[in-house]
């Protein structure tokens, strides 16, 4: 079975990190995306910004051999892959209570 190879670029350390591998893009990018939008605070879900997922190559488990990619294939940067309304749940709770209070100053009328 081939498994392609993927890295993530952090901008602000200037270095790639260690790489992994999927067997699609489509799960490598999600388990980007959801490191992006996780809820315990870290590097990239705080910065998103400042990574960049990467296809750098593939490994091939019967041959045991890699071919690696280039240039890399770029996937996207994590700004791409921000959920805003993760990233803006205090001002949506913001919202929601004005709205509250304005809905009760109108009834009140």
């Amino acid at each position: 079975m081939k498994l392609n190879i993927y890295t993530i670029y952090d901008d602000a350390a200037k270095a790639y990190m260690q790489p992994f591998m999927f067997q699609t893009d489509g799960l490598a990018v999600r388990a980007f995306s959801d490191n992006i939008n996780s809820d315990k605070p870290s590097n990239i879900s705080e910065h998103p910004e400042q990574f960049t997922l990467f296809k750098i190559g593939e490994f091939d488990d019967q041959a045991a051999t890699i071919v690696t990619f280039e240039p890399p294939s770029q996937l996207g940067n994590g700004r791409t892959y921000k959920t805003e309304d993760i990233a803006n749940k205090k001002d949506i709770d913001t919202l929601l209570k004005l709205t509250e209070s304005i809905l009760a100053t109108m009834e009140q009328k």
